[in-house]
């Protein structure tokens, strides 16, 4: 992910080398994909009828979850598939937590690094 730039404003926008676009939200509890192309050991979980709320008020059922290497070091646990999304959402509080990273803001800048390593993992400016 070295080198990799990401776009923010409430949110912010990362491209992965795949070429999907991940949007980092500040409010999302969980990651969450509307399809299962970049997931590894996939579970179907229709059948528990879980699901998501919008933030218009609407719900989303919730089909599968899955893990996602993003680097070598970087993996993204439990991700959530919900087809009806049209954003995959990067939850900041997952990326703290589950892979030791951390996420700042200021007013022009969003960077995310290693909480480890102390390496920068990626920069944005807004837009």
């Amino acid at each position: 992910m070295a080198g990799n730039s990401f776009v923010f404003a409430h949110m912010a926008n990362f491209y992965y080398p795949n070429g999907s676009s991940w949007t980092i939200d500040l409010g999302a509890t969980q990651h969450m994909t509307s399809s299962t192309s970049s997931l590894e050991d996939v579970i179907d979980i229709s059948d528990l009828s879980l699901k998501v709320k919008h933030p218009k008020g609407t719900f989303a059922k919730i089909n599968k979850v899955g893990n996602m290497r993003v680097t070598p070091n970087i993996t993204l646990f439990d991700v959530l598939v919900v087809p009806e999304f049209n954003v995959n959402l990067l939850s900041v509080h997952r990326l703290v937590r589950d892979s030791k990273l951390s996420v700042t803001f200021d007013e022009d800048i969003c960077c995310i690094q290693d909480s480890v390593l102390k390496t920068n993992v990626g920069t944005g400016s807004e837009k």
